[in-house]
């Protein structure tokens, strides 16, 4: 049964790879020349750690992955705690797996190792999908028929586009930096083993360690009217990047103007989809509920996705229509839940006002005392999660 994923991004590599282990022939379609991504952190929390063990990728991890100590808050200015979780213990003893941060582009070498180099075919731009014929028109002008079609093409997708029509995302008056910086370029002990999220009026920087002791990932989110090419490879201007944030505490300035190089581009996002497929053609990942950034789950989500569509197609391979409606069905409800939390947590990192700003740091206060670890545990619906433990609960059912 041959299956056609549109991108290879996380998602489609997980779908992929669980997907050929049972039992089915998926290609994946990338228009990029080759694999490869700008240099990005990305968190791979406890839920998605267990779609890789179920995958058997899990081990591996630990030789390119960050695990943090502690999650850290941090006011913008003073540099004052605001909150503090063992994230390192947390996860391990209440999650059943532990919390890594590491680079993009060497998670995706990772699962790419997992499928044979002919699983990816590199440098094809499909420009059409035909849900009712199962069918792909590619940009050479050739066509073909697939058993199945999953659109795993991102925020501007293209499958997304032919099944529900035209529609562009929305600007959420968010502008983002980001940038990386190896360990010997700044100040000894300037960056600790945890993350760390300093929120200031109108924006938060984020940063982190991907490469354990070597090399820093840094995000800064800013509020602002002003559009942005959302793109993964827009090169920014480090003085424009700068200026965004003064007053800001020293030691985020140093890093960030250590950077050799900074990109830029603009947070968007859609509403929740009432429905993601038809027929035998369906998405996965951001081309069916893109999110913002502040829950750190958009990757997480895709994998998710993929370990659910290739479970739910073993299960019914003689009704692909109707494997699909159940992936769906089983998925929807938590992606709209973390794509509304995501957005909802924009507002508590990015608070303006200064009144809003005081209760904020007032219950972070509170819940030091009284719930210690409580940042942590705001986030235990999405960490406790086990993809592959549902799926085995409703094979049993």
């Amino acid at each position: 049964m041959r299956i056609a994923i549109v991108g290879a991004g996380l998602g489609g590599l997980v779908a992929a790879i669980a997907l050929r282990r049972a039992g089915f022939e998926p290609v994946i379609y990338e228009q990029a020349q080759a694999c490869g991504e700008v240099g990005a952190g990305i968190q791979v929390g406890p839920n998605a750690v267990k779609v890789l063990r179920a995958l058997d990728l899990e081990s591996g991890l630990e030789r390119f992955g960050a695990i943090p100590e502690h999650h850290v808050g941090r006011s913008w200015k003073s540099g004052r705690v605001l909150f503090k979780s063992a994230t390192r213990v947390a996860c391990l003893e209440r999650f059943g797996a532990a919390f890594y941060q590491v680079q993009r582009s060497d998670l995706h070498a990772h699962l790419r190792r997992a499928l044979p180099a002919d699983a990816i075919r590199l440098g094809v731009r499909c420009e059409s999908v035909d849900a009712a014929t199962t069918t792909i028109r590619f940009a050479d002008g050739t066509h073909e028929a697939f058993d199945a079609i999953i659109g795993a093409d991102g925020i501007h997708s293209m499958v997304r586009g032919c099944l529900l029509g035209p529609g562009k995302p929305r600007f959420t008056g968010v502008i983002c930096w980001r940038g990386q910086t190896t360990a010997d370029r700044l100040p000894p002990g300037l960056i600790g083993p945890d993350s760390l999220n300093w929120m200031g009026p109108g924006g938060c920087i984020v940063h982190y360690y991907v490469r354990p002791g070597e090399l820093v990932n840094w995000i800064a989110h800013r509020t602002s009217d002003v559009w942005a090419d959302e793109s993964w490879s827009l090169e920014g201007d480090k003085d424009e990047m700068l200026k965004a944030f003064p007053g800001w505490h020293p030691s985020l300035i140093t890093l960030m103007a250590a950077t050799e190089r900074c990109y830029k581009w603009a947070i968007l996002d859609r509403e929740p989809l009432p429905k993601w497929g038809e027929g035998c053609v369906t998405l996965l990942g951001d081309a069916a509920h893109p999110m913002q950034p502040f829950l750190a789950q958009g990757g997480a989500m895709a994998m998710e996705d993929g370990f659910m569509l290739a479970e739910s197609l073993r299960a019914t391979p003689e009704d692909i229509p109707g494997a699909l409606v159940r992936y769906e069905a089983m998925r929807r409800p938590r992606t709209a839940r973390v794509q509304l939390s995501s957005r909802a947590r924009a507002d508590i990192c990015q608070v303006a006002s200064p009144w809003k700003t005081f209760k904020r740091d007032v219950g972070y206060l509170y819940n030091q005392w009284f719930n210690p670890g409580a940042a942590v545990q705001k986030a235990d619906w999405i960490y406790e999660y086990d993809v592959a433990a549902q799926m085995r609960q409703l094979r049993a059912a």
